[in-house]
C-alpha cells in the first residue's frame, strides 16, 4: 500500500496521465493473454476501468523512476521507502526479462 501511495504521488507530481491509447493497449494485452479478440474482453474491462487505469498509472510511475531516478546512499543507509521502491522496480525488471 505504501509503495502505491509513493508511486501515485510521483505520478501526480510528474503529471503522468493514462490515455485512451494506454487503456486500449491494456485491452489488447489482456485479450492476447486469454487468446481472445479485444472486443470480446472489452465489456469486462470497461467495468473495471478505474482500477485498470490506476494500475497503468502506477506502471508509468515505475517506468519514470527507471528512466530518471538517481539513488544516493547516505552513510550506507537507504531509506526504507526508497528500498521498497527499488525492490518493486527490480521485480518489474525481472518480470519484463522473463
Amino acid at each position: 500500500v505504501r509503495e502505491n501511495l509513493v508511486l501515485e504521488t510521483i505520478a501526480k507530481e510528474m503529471d503522468l496521465k493514462v490515455t485512451e491509447e494506454d487503456f486500449e493497449k491494456q485491452i489488447e494485452k489482456a485479450a492476447a493473454e486469454f487468446g481472445m479478440e479485444a472486443e470480446a474482453v472489452r465489456p469486462g474491462l470497461e467495468g473495471a476501468r478505474p482500477r485498470i487505469e490506476f494500475g497503468i498509472l502506477l506502471d508509468k510511475a515505475v517506468d519514470y523512476l527507471k528512466e530518471n531516478a538517481t539513488i544516493n546512499i547516505v552513510d550506507g543507509v537507504i531509506n526504507e521507502v526508497a528500498e521498497d521502491i527499488i525492490n518493486e522496480v527490480a521485480e518489474e525488471i525481472i518480470k519484463e526479462e522473463e
